[in-house]
Formats: structure tokens, sequence, C-alpha cells
């Protein structure tokens, strides 16, 4: 796939990413979900388009992680978004979780904003470009988007 433009990763998380959109697509695979890999969603859910947010990391993530949408992204075409994160040991994807979810509106609204250059006090992270960060405890839990979906 190479490098996408805007890459915080420079093409390097395509692996991760791709995984936390396999993982959500077949956690959701027996409600229909579609994967529809383009710019503006990953997957479509009951309807209802979503984009995959995958971060890397060596160690599981708890509650008090964020997630994080660049900037330039907010201009999608998605009503939602699923957080996702992939473990790795020595390189290697050793586990995915499905970290949690939020509506559109209500990422960009309770989600903080932070300039490139900006330290997220929360956790140091200095951030490579524009971005909103939102922890994961306050994010819908990924069986609330199930029900949600199973109800419709």
């Amino acid at each position: 796939m190479g490098t996408l433009k805007g890459s915080i990763l420079n093409g390097e998380g395509n692996v991760a990413g791709f995984l936390g959109e396999l993982a959500v697509h077949r956690y959701f695979g027996y409600l229909d979900s579609k994967r529809n890999n383009t710019f503006n969603h990953d997957l479509i859910l009951g309807g209802f388009r979503f984009d995959v947010k995958t971060k890397r990391r060596t160690v599981l993530p708890t509650p008090d992680y964020c997630g994080t949408i660049p900037d330039y992204q907010k201009q999608q075409d998605c009503q939602g978004y699923i957080f996702t994160s992939v473990q790795y040991q020595e390189k290697i994807p050793v586990n995915v979780t499905l970290c949690g979810w939020l509506g559109k509106p209500s990422f960009f609204r309770d989600a903080t904003f932070f300039k490139k250059g900006d330290v997220n006090p929360e956790n140091g992270w200095v951030c490579s470009l524009d971005c909103w960060c939102l922890r994961y405890r306050s994010m819908k839990d990924i069986q609330s988007l199930e029900c949600g979906l199973l109800f419709k």
C-alpha cells in the first residue's frame, strides 16, 4: 500500500491498521459488516460508515490511553470511529484490542485538540501533526455498538 498522504508513521503503521480493520470486521462479521477501504471510511456496519483508527503499542491498552484522529481527517465522510490497538512483541503483532467507539460528532465534541509540537500532558506524547485525542474511558464500549446494530 505504500505511504498514504499524511501518514503519521510514513507507512510503517499499515500492517497494524489492516489488523485493526480485520479484527473489527471479524468481530462484527455475523452482522454482515462490509469492508470498504476508502479515505472516508473503512467499513459499513448496519448501514453506518465507520473509520477504524489503530495504534501500535508494546503493551495492552488501558482505559486511560488515548485514541487519536489527525485534524486533516475531520473532513472524512464517516458517521463514527472504532478505535483499536495492536500490541507488538519484537516487531511481531501478538494481540488486537477493540478499545471503544464513538459517533463522529461526539468524538469531536469531547476530544482535546493539540497542535503539531504540543505535548499531551496526559501521556507525554509530542504531537507530530495537528490532532484530536480522547481517552478510551470516555468512549462507548464495543459491546454497546454490537447491541445497537442488533436492534436497529
